[in-house]
């Protein structure tokens, strides 16, 4: 409530209402400056901010455009995973779009917000759809905000790993993504033909419907949901699996069968011109492990490790072999039921990954009869390793084998003998007989004794008269005496 004082000396005092007040308001907002001059800090910084053109595609799955929204309408069912009593609540609804067509190749919905579904929207993408939903490919390049869910490192790595590229968007701007935008407004602007519609906020949605709606919904799911007792269509809340069919029914036979100013509809436009190296099969349990949330833990001396609060053991047993060793935990969702599953690899010394097996949830109670099975198992695979390495003990490392017989046993192939050529000068020794080993020796003797004579040293010139007419091999030509 706003006040104006019109006189000053008399203790009047004039008041204006909230419609006053909005129409002074908007009468100042006409003029460029007073609308400036009213702007917070946000408004100033979106007002602020240009841009010009367009965003512009040239084929289908050269972009996609990225995004989630609250759906509008109340659902019948478990709102959470714990909970045991149903309720009415409303679902999130995961999309991409294709830029140049406008046609969904993925759609998927949520409780929460978080990775999961972000996962299960790209790898629904990547892969063609029964019912002639056959809008799918390897998109260039993605377009999305910057929800944690988007910039998540394990979904950061698995579009880097496919090869596809993304941009983020600002915070807090939307026009920059008017494709996935528009759709959002004709998907909610579908919710409100359907019962239990709720609206964006408080000022849509009529409180005593909703209380009747869900009063009979109630009522018939606790008599079993039998078919002669259903309040029928408008008296009552959808299912979240009616839900889910209706939309897809209205994304099938209405969005995508809508006829375009060309003449064609957006899935015949996206069927006709998409190059068919985008489209490439790829394998559902790959795609999984790519965009899977992986981590490193060490493995306990019981044979477990510990993955969000909780510890995992192999039912086999075979987690022992690795005590206090490091192994890679993968988590990734099922994607028929949703489950998590979990699965633990070794690191090789080639740097690839050794799958060990999934891994399941480790028995709380040490008396009950799961407990006593993993102890089983785990006694069973030590004792196989153990009985392993005795063996290995006995063929390798026994030392009274020769080498030669330790390899030869460890070989598959016996050896073959084979011939090497070996390069560089040969030496060769020559067979001779005593008469020859004599004479050369003499010879060899003679030609001491010149040198010595010849030597300037008195004492060798005198060792070489004294070696005259030797006639055995002496060096020293003292002879027998």
């Amino acid at each position: 409530m706003a006040t104006w004082v019109i006189y000053r000396r008399k203790n009047y005092v004039r008041t204006f209402s909230v419609r006053g007040v909005r129409d002074v308001r908007r009468r100042l907002e006409a003029h460029p400056v007073t609308r400036a001059a009213l702007m917070n800090e946000d408004q100033r910084r979106e007002f602020m901010r240009t841009w010009s053109g367009a965003v512009v595609a040239t084929h289908p799955n050269e972009l996609w455009q990225m995004d989630m929204t609250r759906c509008d309408t109340l659902v019948w069912g478990y709102a959470r995973a714990t909970d045991t009593e149903p309720s009415a609540f409303r679902l999130r609804i995961h999309d991409c779009i294709d830029h140049y067509t406008g046609a969904i190749p993925a759609l998927v919905f949520s409780r929460e917000e978080s990775r999961r579904p972000t996962t299960r929207l790209l790898i629904l993408g990547l892969f063609p759809k029964p019912g002639g939903w056959n809008i799918y490919g390897k998109p260039k390049r993605i377009y999305h905000d910057n929800g944690s869910s988007y910039i998540a490192e394990a979904t950061q790595r698995g579009l880097a790993t496919l090869g596809i590229e993304t941009s983020t968007s600002p915070a807090w701007v939307s026009h920059t993504r008017g494709k996935i935008e528009n759709f959002h407004k004709l998907f909610h602007a579908w919710e409100r033909t359907l019962p239990g519609y709720a609206g964006e906020d408080a000022s849509q949605r009529n409180d005593w419907e909703l209380a009747r709606l869900i009063q009979n919904t109630r009522t018939w799911w606790e008599k079993g949901c039998p078919r002669e007792a259903d309040p029928g269509r408008g008296n009552r809340l959808l299912l979240e699996e009616e839900y889910k069919q209706e939309a897809l029914n209205w994304l099938q036979n209405d969005y995508h069968a809508r006829i375009l100013p060309g003449g064609c509809t957006r899935a015949e436009l996206f069927l006709r011109e998409v190059p068919p190296e985008t489209q490439i099969q790829y394998n559902l349990r790959d795609l999984l492990e790519i965009f899977a949330e992986s981590e490193e833990r060490t493995v306990t001396g019981n044979g477990e490790i510990r993955w969000k609060n909780q510890r995992y053991t192999l039912p086999d047993g075979t987690l022992m072999l690795y005590q206090n060793r490091t192994v890679v935990v993968s988590e990734y969702e099922h994607p028929m039921t949703g489950e998590p599953i979990v699965n633990l690899y070794i690191q090789q010394p080639n740097g690839t990954l050794l799958e060990l097996g999934q891994a399941f949830p480790a028995p709380e109670n040490a008396l009950s009869p799961e407990a006593r099975s993993q102890r089983r198992a785990n006694k069973t695979a030590i004792k196989d390793l153990f009985a392993q390495a005795e063996k290995f003990r006995h063929q390798y490392l026994n030392p009274s084998w020769r080498q030669d017989a330790v390899l030869a046993k460890g070989s598959a192939v016996p050896a073959e003998p084979i011939a090497l050529e070996l390069r560089g000068p040969k030496a060769e020794l020559k067979r001779e007989t005593p008469a020859q080993a004599a004479a050369k020796a003499a010879e060899s003797q003679a030609e001491l004794i010149e040198k010595l004579r010849q030597s300037d040293n008195p004492v060798s010139r005198a060792l070489a008269n004294l070696g005259m007419g030797t006639s055995a091999p002496d060096p020293f030509g003292f002879g027998e005496e």
